[in-house]
């Protein structure tokens, strides 16, 4: 059956790459070695991007084998010219990694000096080379290639089968048997009531497959509903997501919708349909992050081109140079004055480190922004902004490029920002170090660079006492955090401190906190979910200016206050995994569990253990687990220790510290007071490498939410790691989990945080 060219996403954003800083009159660059298999030195310039979209298990292609494949992608780059052609096409040639010439066109697309590559993608992706800058180029063969009009494939099939099939594995039935093609079409949205193939009446059976790609713009929960004349079955990278087993028409209503989590990106999916008679329609539904209902699915969600991510760009003579990509969101924030894009600025400069060291500067509109290699910046939809990367050595400038960006958006969201308390000291004094510790939370996770300020000034907006700014990236709203030295107001007399979050000049959240010193006002504040508040329900900061810090009175009061308010409770809950060994050739194993046990004093305090979910889903099945069983204790303390099991089942990190995040938000929300303690995985004796990132990912999430971190893996993982895996038999078997020595150490370094 003929393959034809399925086609992708919504809008065609993205990747910018700069020559301008090449041109005469910018700085001067050195030369190095011409890269090599470069495709022919008359092109002067190479562009490598990457494709990549999330597609299905091939190894049950024979289930839809009488279904058309999407057999290639349309994929979208731009590259920057300073002098475009008039046949643009000529000036570009796209190489796949096999060296072969890929089917492209090139477009104006009313961006200055940029030009929008489109070419032909296998499904599976990968890299690509994108040659420009021939004064002369050969004439290019001419190939029927054209990009894609439409996103969705459409085809009807009938089925030679007497059984109506109602579920999908009878529907996989089915087309394994004899079938034939009804009708096929390309369509841009799955919500229409009409008959798009021709579907005969009668005593007929029909099996409709829908056929496409999802663009996440964001990352997060999403629901979908399939509303459907027969039975329906959506899947989403090859697993079944939702379902409808009705036979009706369409409705207004969605039923029954079902949640999967979705990363940022291209997703695959197939809806299939079962029909008895004629068409009686369609509508797939899904409410992403931030949204409040189910809804149809607008076809700008549906991926018509898929963007070519940029990697890295090359010159033919070698020569230094200064560049940069942009990769623009098609989802806009609704800010309180205006509407911003977040905007992906990428740094591809290619400078040799040996000659020194090499600092880059952002700027917008003429303000310096970031030196970060790569920063995320909300740029007003619809007005046009001069980005400009900027390249110094040793302080002086060797490189610059200016581009013109003019953002725009498919859509709209409109989060609610909120700056959540991590870290709040009630108590603190001059000479400690202490930190107001936030999480920022959003209705909607968009990766952007923040400004925030901290002012601290005199009560009831007098004059201000200090201030500082600063600057964050945040790639999600699991993983924003914000972390501020605090001014402990050695100024003898009350203060507020302000915190405020704010984007492209627009004030998102705020906290505000009242620092007084200690004195008899503390007996006036009252107690709220584990801090002291004033009247107005602010948080309360009680400061003491010592002027000798060795005298022990003065530090005495304060000093049992704030162990009061946090130690009142001695009772320990340990959730986690034991991380014995399996018993075999008659030997007896311990674990840090159990020595923890036997260290335990009698009658002063309670020791409780609950061992982890030990599901295929790893820590994700832990959350509901965890949730209950905290709910029916109170402890003063609670250690988690997840072990090895997420990292021998290769469970996503971002999965792995969204629920470590979970369970510290539940313990938080139990009460504010609880001591949390974090228990890093051990090194695994089998890729300590892979172990050691679900240890820095534990160390993240501790430093974030200001936990104590328990680091038993560098503990174990020194000279001396053989010496904690190796069998007492002496027969050269190591275990999976430490040995009894190791346990004794992991015992030890738990031992002094909760004792």
């Amino acid at each position: 059956m003929t393959r034809k060219v399925l086609i992708l996403i919504s809008a065609i954003a993205l990747t910018c790459v700069g020559v301008g800083a090449i041109a005469p009159g910018d700085e001067a660059a050195g030369s190095r070695p011409a890269p090599a298999n470069w495709l022919d030195r008359a092109w002067k310039y190479r562009l490598k991007v990457f494709v990549e979209v999330n597609n299905p298990d091939q190894s049950d292609s024979s289930d839809w084998r009488a279904l058309e494949h999407t057999a290639q992608l349309t994929a979208s780059a731009e590259v920057h010219v300073k002098n475009p052609a008039s046949d643009a096409s000529q000036n570009i040639r796209v190489v796949d990694a096999r060296g072969k010439t890929v089917p492209c066109r090139a477009y104006f697309l009313n961006k200055p000096e940029t030009l929008t590559v489109l070419f032909s993608a296998p499904r599976e992706g990968g890299d690509f080379w994108i040659y420009f800058g021939n004064d002369s180029p050969r004439p290019r063969e001419r190939d029927n290639w054209l990009p894609a009009t439409k996103s969705l494939t459409f085809t009807t099939l009938r089925i030679a089968s007497t059984i109506f099939p109602r579920s999908l594995k009878q529907v996989k039935a089915v087309l394994r048997g004899g079938t034939s093609l009804q009708g096929r079409k390309l369509v841009n949205q799955i919500a229409g009531h009409v008959n798009p193939v021709g579907l005969r009446s009668g005593n007929n059976r029909y099996v409709t497959c829908v056929e496409g790609y999802l663009n996440c713009e964001i990352p997060g929960e999403y629901k979908f509903a399939v509303d459907s004349g027969g039975p329906g079955f959506l899947l989403i990278n090859g697993e079944l997501i939702a379902t409808n087993n009705g036979t009706h028409r369409p409705s207004a209503k969605w039923t029954d919708p079902h949640t999967v989590i979705l990363e940022k990106g291209y997703h695959h999916f197939r809806l299939l349909l079962a029909e008895m008679h004629n068409f009686q329609g369609v509508r797939l539904g899904w409410q992403p992050p931030g949204k409040k209902k189910v809804d149809v699915i607008p076809s700008q969600a549906y991926a018509k081109y898929v963007k070519a991510m940029p990697q890295e760009f090359a010159r033919a003579d070698g020569a230094e140079s200064i560049y940069f990509a942009f990769n623009e969101s098609t989802v806009g924030m609704k800010l309180p004055t205006k509407t911003v894009a977040p905007v992906e600025l990428i740094n591809l400069s290619s400078f040799d480190d040996s000659k020194g060291r090499v600092d880059y500067v952002w700027k917008i509109n003429g303000e310096r922004k970031s030196t970060s290699e790569r920063t995320t910046e909300g740029l007003e939809i619809g007005k046009s902004h001069k980005i400009r990367l900027e390249a110094y050595r040793s302080g002086k400038r060797i490189g610059k490029l200016e581009r013109i960006c003019r953002p725009y958006a498919h859509s709209l969201a409109y989060p609610e920002f909120k700056l959540e308390t991590i870290g709040a000291p009630n108590i603190v004094f001059v000479g400690e170090q202490e930190n107001l510790s936030f999480r920022i939370l959003s209705s909607m996770a968009r990766a952007m660079s923040f400004d925030w300020e901290y002012v601290l000034t005199k009560p009831g907006g007098g004059g201000r006492l200090s201030r500082r700014r600063g600057r964050l990236d945040v790639t999600g709203s699991e993983e924003a955090a914000l972390s501020i030295p605090l001014d402990t107001c050695p100024y003898g007399r009350d203060s507020e401190i302000t915190v405020t979050l704010s984007a492209s000049g627009d004030v998102l959240a705020s906290s505000m906190f009242h620092v007084m010193p200690l004195g008899r006002k503390v007996r006036k504040l009252r107690s709220r979910i584990g801090c002291l508040v004033d009247d107005k329900g602010h948080p309360v900061i009680i400061s003491t200016h010592l002027i000798d810090q060795a005298t022990f009175r003065k530090w005495l009061v304060p000093r049992y206050f704030k162990s009061v308010m946090t130690s009142s409770n001695k009772n320990v809950f340990l959730y986690g995994c034991p991380m014995e060994n399996t018993p075999s050739g008659g030997e007896e194993f311990t674990n840090y569990v159990s020595l923890l046990e036997d260290r335990w004093p009698e009658g002063t305090r309670t020791f409780d253990f609950v061992e982890r979910s030990e599901s295929i889903n790893g820590i994700l099945a832990d959350v509901p687990k965890f949730a209950t069983a905290i709910s029916k204790r109170d402890p003063g303390t609670v250690v988690i220790s997840p072990g090895l099991s997420d990292v021998i089942r290769g469970v996503p990190v971002r999965d792995f510290k969204r629920s470590i995040q979970v369970m510290l938000d539940l313990i938080r929300a139990k009460d504010a007071s609880i001591k949390m303690v974090l228990v890093s995985p051990p090194p695994l004796a089998t890729n300590v490498n892979l172990s050691q990132l679900y240890r820095d990912a534990m160390a993240k999430v501790a430093e974030r939410n200001r936990a104590v971190f328990v680091d038993i893996h560098y503990r174990l993982n020194g000279t001396d790691y053989l010496k904690y895996y190796k069998s007492e038999l002496d027969d050269s078997v190591y275990y999976t989990y430490p040995n009894d020595d190791g346990q004794k150490a992991i015992t030890d370094a738990i031992w002094r945080h909760i004792d």
